[in-house]
């Protein structure tokens, strides 16, 4: 058998162990010096714990400590996961509607150039400029292209 560490000695002295555990815990203890040592040590602090403990309170050796509920950090991580899943799903609605409204805006933007280039690409600008000629493109109020022409004078 291995060495004990502090708690499986705690347990030990505590007789919070199956009785099999107790037997093979006990031979051990009689044949290894350090666990020995640390089943003394233990027992001492024990007894000077409850010693001390018995100069506040008489009954209150005699009342049982409560066992520390253990809650589940499963449900708590699923509820994190589920979160993070929601938040990332929301953002990436959001990232795509940011897209799209970017996308609609250079759709109209390219629209508007691409008409001014046809009307230039007919003649030169400065000839355009010397015939008096003026070219219109006509949009909507939201800059949507709805047409273009070429006034000459």
């Amino acid at each position: 058998m291995k060495c004990l560490n502090k708690l499986e000695m705690q347990l030990f002295i505590d007789d919070a162990l199956s009785s099999e555990k107790k037997k093979n815990i006990s031979l051990h203890i009689e044949h290894c010096q350090q666990c020995s040592e640390l089943y003394n040590n233990t027992l001492q602090d024990k007894n000077l714990i409850f010693k001390a403990l018995s100069y506040l309170d008489s009954d209150f050796t005699e009342q049982e400590i409560p066992e520390f509920k253990k809650y589940s950090v499963q449900k708590k991580s699923n509820r994190f996961q589920i979160f993070k899943i929601a938040a990332s799903i929301i953002i990436l609605i959001g990232l795509g509607f940011i897209w799209q409204i970017h996308q609609n805006k250079q759709m109209k933007k390219n629209t508007l150039l691409q008409a001014q280039y046809d009307l230039l690409e007919k003649e030169d600008q400065n000839k355009t400029w010397h015939k008096k000629q003026i070219d219109v493109v006509i949009t909507d109020a939201e800059g949507n292209f709805e047409g273009a022409f070429t006034l000459e004078n």
